[in-house]
């Protein structure tokens, strides 16, 4: 049987638990934490270990639309139980537009797709590896929907990049989602095509964790 770790015996704590039992058999009961072992400084491939799923839109392509926007959102679906965090959306080959970082804006209903997962550890289903967040792109509104995060200017032909972790050039950080919440990139000027992908990852959470 695995061993308990201190300080990690109990709820969403766990999850640390299977972490370090995974990487180091412990097998006795009350282990400590191996020393100079900070979880907070974790390997990427250690993220899977402790249900941590790492994942992408894919390059996606929102056409043209005569009077409206393209946009590309990112869901957490209703009843996921899990919290997704965006940590890059990213345009190519754009236009010489204004491109907008929004939160709760107008849901996407039709076109609805799984995020694919960025480890190969998550189970392959009929051909692919999803995970519980989700993606579609849209081209039917008039004009940006939701709350405007971040904003930038693109130019013909070129790459736009939202790097959300505060490690970029710009102060932009990460878009946390909760249950049934939407973050989208859109491009901002009507009848224009939009290029995007976003990357992020998600995991279980605790409900104390929804309170404030």
């Amino acid at each position: 049987m695995p061993g308990e770790v201190f300080g990690f015996e109990h709820g969403a704590a766990r999850r640390w638990a299977e972490l370090v039992n995974r990487l180091f058999g412990m097998e006795s009961a009350d282990a400590p934490l191996p020393p100079g072992f900070i979880l907070e400084l974790d390997r990427p491939e250690w993220g899977f270990l402790k249900r941590e799923w790492w994942w992408t839109t894919g390059p996606q392509t929102a056409a043209a639309s005569v009077g409206n926007v393209s946009r590309l959102q990112v869901k957490n679906p209703a009843n996921s139980g899990r919290l997704v965090v965006i940590v890059g959306f990213y345009s190519w080959n754009g236009a010489a537009s204004t491109y907008v970082i929004t939160r709760d804006g107008a849901g996407i209903v039709s076109g609805v797709t799984a995020n694919l997962a960025l480890d190969t550890r998550v189970p392959l289903v009929a051909a692919s590896r999803k995970v519980g967040s989700q993606n579609a792109i849209d081209n039917s509104l008039p004009a940006v929907s939701g709350e405007l995060l971040y904003r930038k200017t693109g130019v013909v032909g070129g790459d736009v990049s939202f790097n959300l972790t505060g490690a970029g050039p710009g102060p932009e950080r990460h878009i946390i989602l909760i249950p049934n919440t939407v973050a989208e990139i859109v491009c901002a000027t009507v009848n224009t095509v939009l290029n995007a992908w976003a990357v992020g990852y998600e995991r279980p959470f605790n409900p104390d964790e929804l309170a404030q």
